[in-house]
């Protein structure tokens, strides 16, 4: 639970606003497909232009 809430602080919220549902066992996905693409390419284009390995 410690975890959860650490996870909860700062920009990351989604990991304390599901930490109920988590907590039960509800993974019922509150996004798109679409969406988590979006976000991990974004994610990836910031990593690259950081510097990071593609």
């Amino acid at each position: 639970m410690v975890s959860v809430a650490v996870l909860g602080t700062g920009l990351m919220g989604l990991p304390m606003a599901k930490s109920k549902a988590i907590l039960e066992g509800d993974f019922t996905p509150s996004f798109s497909v679409r969406n988590a693409e979006k976000d991990t390419r974004l994610i990836v284009e910031a990593g690259e232009s950081a510097g990071g390995a593609a």
